[in-house]
């Protein structure tokens, strides 16, 4: 019983968050918040998935594990974005931009956490 609700709760979430992302496609305007909302929705399906599919069928606590990893740093890069830490920069390419050296922190923390959790 519980694991089917796992399944349907998840099963939702990912539905929810594909029909996001679908949204998020097709009225995409060329704006870096855009697509960093896109790539975090597009992670958080996958992760929703994998998490349906462990707990329909095999355990796949390396890859869900993996997928956690990247949609928590996925949605942290969206919001550290909203909060301002990206300062775009004045030159002709529309996505150059200038990264804080906290930011580079919390980036180089997820990749470790990445590289732990595979080892």
């Amino acid at each position: 019983m519980l694991t089917s609700i796992t399944a349907y709760s998840y099963g939702i979430a990912a539905v929810a968050f594909l029909i996001l992302t679908v949204l998020l496609l097709t009225s995409w305007r060329a704006r870096i918040f855009g697509t960093a909302l896109t790539v975090a929705c597009m992670i958080t399906v996958l992760w929703a998935t994998s998490i349906v599919y462990q707990a329909a069928k095999t355990p796949l606590s390396l890859l869900t594990d993996v997928l956690e990893i990247l949609r928590n740093a996925g949605w942290s890069i969206f919001l550290l974005m909203l909060l301002g830490p990206f300062q775009q920069t004045n030159s002709s390419p529309p996505f150059k931009f200038k990264l804080k050296p906290y930011v580079v922190g919390i980036l180089a923390f997820y990749c470790l956490l990445l590289l732990l959790n595979i080892y």
